[in-house]
């Protein structure tokens, strides 16, 4: 069994969160998370609305993000998802969990176009606005099959976002430059 750590001697050992009080000196709110882990979150949030398993919420033509869900044996299935000012979820299921929804009911598939059906109510007269890149992100063209900075010309390179300082610095090779470990295989 892991023992326990020992308790502070000091309470100002403990790193607290910057809190937030309102005018009577009541805690109304504290950073849980960096705005930038925020962003960076946000910004994998909105691939899977725009490419991954919750593309179809491009029809609403509006900068959104949002995870789909479905648990095992299409028991349950969920779409949560926000644009810059509006949060909404939806789930679909049986809260007994003792029924399947459906062969094929996924949270794209069942709750994602209920989602879609609200946000395009809820944002009918919102502008498209992007979502608010704090200070201390930068953005690379990245290698998708790497991780490494795009080489140049790179056609199928991807815009990332990193925290300023944490973007890979070696380049994905090109593939019209010879591979080193080859060099005995070579024609000259």
């Amino acid at each position: 069994m892991k023992k326990k750590p020992p308790a502070p001697e000091n309470l100002t050992e403990i790193p607290l969160p910057d809190y937030r009080r309102d005018e009577n000196g009541r805690i109304i709110a504290y950073e849980v998370l960096s705005p930038q882990t925020s962003y960076l979150i946000t910004s994998i949030l909105n691939s899977v609305a725009t490419s991954g398993t919750g593309a179809r919420s491009n029809v609403l033509g509006k900068t959104v993000a949002g995870k789909t869900g479905t648990t095992n044996n299409n028991v349950d299935a969920w779409f949560i998802g926000f644009s810059p000012d509006v949060l909404a979820g939806v789930w679909v299921g049986n809260d007994a969990g003792s029924r399947t929804i459906g062969r094929g009911e996924t949270g794209s598939a069942a709750a994602l176009p209920i989602w879609i059906k609200y946000m395009q109510w809820a944002l009918a007269d919102a502008p498209n606005k992007p979502f608010t890149v704090p200070r201390g992100i930068e953005t690379a063209r990245v290698d998708p099959a790497t991780g490494l900075l795009a080489y140049e010309g790179q056609g199928d390179a991807v815009t990332e976002y990193f925290r300023a300082g944490t973007a890979p610095t070696a380049t994905a090779p090109s593939p019209d430059e010879p591979d080193p470990g080859a060099f005995y295989e070579m024609d000259f």
